[in-house]
């Protein structure tokens, strides 16, 4: 009987998975073209994060998209760095390079393409994202609290301080 149970990412097993699968190649999907050898090196590292049977194929499309700006990111910090990123405009007056905020736009699209995969996360259960950026308030100050509305004072307000 095959053990149809999920895998947890963390795991030692997984590991091992991982390992076997990453001397194998997870071609494109149908209607994705990788135009360089570039492109086929960052693929490569990007498909080769999981384990096979972990990529979907609507995943693979965004890791296309991802690979393709990647390469665009680089070549537009390539040419920053030869440019510089102060240059001159036409009246001789120092101006930022207009590539820089091309470049900056490129890394935020790559950047949310990374958090819609989760590449960055690295355990099954990954952050719950109701619970990023609350306040923690401690047991001992929400009693504190409840007490005081017992008494007729209102310091629920406290809490947002």
């Amino acid at each position: 009987m095959k053990n149809d149970r999920q895998i947890r990412r963390d795991s030692e097993e997984a590991g091992l998975q991982a390992h076997r699968d990453a001397v194998r190649d997870i071609e494109p999907p149908e209607g994705v073209t990788l135009c360089s050898q570039e492109e086929v090196d960052l693929w490569n590292q990007y498909t080769h994060a999981r384990s096979l049977d972990a990529w979907r194929e609507f995943d693979l499309i965004l890791i296309s998209k991802m690979v393709k700006l990647e390469v665009k990111i680089r070549a537009g910090q390539a040419l920053i760095e030869t440019e510089g990123h102060i240059i001159e405009n036409s009246k001789g007056d120092p101006i930022l390079n207009p590539r820089v905020k091309a470049v900056d736009i490129i890394e935020r699209q790559h950047i949310s393409l990374i958090t819609k995969l989760s590449m960055g996360i690295s355990s099954e259960k990954g952050q719950d994202s109701n619970k990023t950026g609350t306040k923690k308030v401690s047991k001992d100050r929400i009693d504190s609290i409840k007490g005081d509305n017992k008494k007729g004072t209102n310091q629920i307000s406290l809490l947002a301080h």
